[in-house]
C-alpha cells in the first residue's frame, strides 16, 4: 500500500485499485442532507477528483444487505445514484462512492488481475445480515481467487466509541456477536470491525489480505460521527470515501 497525500484527503494506491477518503478537513460532502448544498458538492468533487474517474457513481444507503453489479454497463448507462448498500464495478476508471459518518465502507478486489471491485456499506444492520460474506461470495463468483482478494475497512467508529446504555436482546443472544459486546461502565460496547475481521477470517481471507484504518471517526475530531454527534450536539456531516480499479500503469 502507498498513501500518496494525506490531510483533507488520504489517497491509498494499489497496483489494481485507488481509495480515497475525507473528513472534517475537506468539509461534508452530503450535499443532499446537511449544511449548504453547493460547498458539499465541490467537496465531494476534490475527493472525486483525487482519482481522476471517467465516471462517477454514487450509493445512496439503505441500511441493509442488498447490492449492485454494475458489470457490463457502458459509462453511459450508468446512473449518477444507486440504493444500495455496495456497488461493484468489473473495469478501471469508474468511481464508486459512499457517504459515510460511522458505519465501516469495505473496499474488496481482485489484486491479482483487477478483474473487480466492491465497496460495501457495512453498518449494524449490515453486518448481521452478513453483507461482506455476501460481498466476498459476488468476488469470487467473478473467478477471483481467494487468497488474490483484498479488503481494505476505511475510518469508522470502533468498540470504545460505539456502546449504549441497552441493546437488541436478540444481538446480545446471537452468538456471531458473542465475542464482540463487552459489558463496561453499564454500557454495551460493540466491536463491528471486530465482527468483520474474524467472519472474513472465519472464511479463508488472510489477516495479510486486510488493511483497516486505525480511525475511530467518534474519537478523532477530524471525522464527522453521527454517535458523536447526537452526544455533543455538534455540526452533522458525512464524510467521503471513492475507490476505483486502475491499472498498474497509471500511476498518479
Amino acid at each position: 500500500m502507498a498513501v500518496v497525500a494525506a490531510g483533507e484527503i488520504t489517497h491509498i494506491v494499489e497496483p489494481y485499485a485507488e481509495i480515497a477518503y475525507s473528513g472534517k478537513l475537506l468539509g461534508n460532502v452530503d450535499w443532499s442532507r446537511f449544511g449548504d448544498p453547493a460547498q458539499a458538492a465541490e467537496n465531494r468533487q476534490k475527493l472525486i477528483d483525487t482519482l481522476h474517474p471517467a465516471k462517477y457513481v454514487l450509493q445512496i444507503v439503505q441500511m441493509g444487505t442488498e447490492f449492485t453489479d454494475l458489470g457490463g454497463l457502458a459509462d453511459e448507462e450508468l446512473a449518477e445514484t444507486y440504493k444500495t448498500d455496495g456497488l461493484f464495478i468489473d473495469r478501471p476508471g469508474v468511481a464508486l462512492g459512499l457517504n459515510p459518518a460511522d458505519c465501516n465502507a469495505v473496499t474488496m478486489y481482485d489484486a491479482e488481475a483487477g478483474s473487480i471491485l466492491g465497496l460495501i456499506h457495512a453498518g449494524r444492520q449490515g453486518i448481521k445480515g452478513e453483507i461482506h460474506l455476501a460481498a466476498l461470495e459476488k468476488i469470487l463468483a467473478h473467478g477471483v481467487k481467494k487468497p488474490d482478494v483484498r479488503v481494505h475497512m476505511g475510518p469508522s467508529v470502533r468498540q470504545d466509541s460505539y456502546y449504549f446504555d441497552s441493546i437488541d436482546p436478540e444481538q446480545l443472544a446471537d452468538p456471531a456477536w458473542k465475542s464482540f459486546i463487552e459489558r463496561r461502565g453499564g454500557k454495551y460496547h460493540v466491536d463491528l470491525v471486530g465482527r468483520l475481521i474474524r467472519d472474513l477470517a472465519d472464511a479463508g481471507v488472510e489477516p495479510a489480505q486486510m488493511e483497516v484504518s486505525p480511525i475511530d471517526v467518534a474519537a478523532d475530531p477530524h471525522y464527522f460521527s453521527h454517535v458523536r454527534s447526537c452526544r455533543t450536539g455538534e455540526q452533522i456531516g458525512r464524510n467521503g470515501v471513492v475507490a476505483m480499479l486502475r491499472t498498474p500503469e497509471d500511476t498518479p
